[in-house]
């Protein structure tokens, strides 16, 4: 067989023309595709076996591949964060105290000053600019504060 037509070259191909699919087309799916079609260049690099047995690992890895990785790669390509002790991110503001800067009110988002930056926040109660306050959750960059008990 011709070098430029090796099965094991035409599947690594295969698998380079999926990932930049997925950089075009993101979904996390088709990366799997990319992934299958790796292992099966690897098995007939290693395995002198027929186009059918080729194809049947593809499918068979990137099911599996599907199965197995897939959660993991949505986590790592959804934009959530996850702090050193592993825990949410959001475990990183909840429950910590901040000082208002800006006064807040029920109707009126305020400004507080939490690790070394200023936030937006808000507040089913009416807080004074100085005073200590809880934050109690958070939505996207706003954070939703309590009056520090």
């Amino acid at each position: 067989m011709n070098e430029l037509f090796k099965a094991e070259l035409l599947w690594f191909i295969l698998g380079i023309v999926f990932f930049m699919i997925e950089m075009m087309i993101p979904g996390q799916i088709i990366l799997f595709f990319g992934i299958g079609a790796w292992i099966a260049s690897l098995s007939v690099f290693l395995f002198d076996i027929s186009i059918n047995f080729q194809l049947g690992i593809f499918i068979v890895a990137t099911v599996l591949s599907l199965v197995l990785l897939r959660k993991y790669v949505r986590k790592i390509f959804s934009g959530k964060s996850i702090v050193k002790n592993g825990s949410d991110i959001d475990e990183e503001f909840i429950g910590h105290t901040a000082i208002v800067e800006n006064d807040i009110t029920p109707e009126k988002m305020g400004k507080i000053a939490f690790k070394g930056t200023t936030w937006g926040a808000i507040s089913n109660e009416t807080i004074s600019a100085g005073s200590k306050v809880q934050i109690i959750g958070k939505d996207s960059i706003i954070l939703q504060v309590t009056i520090k008990k």
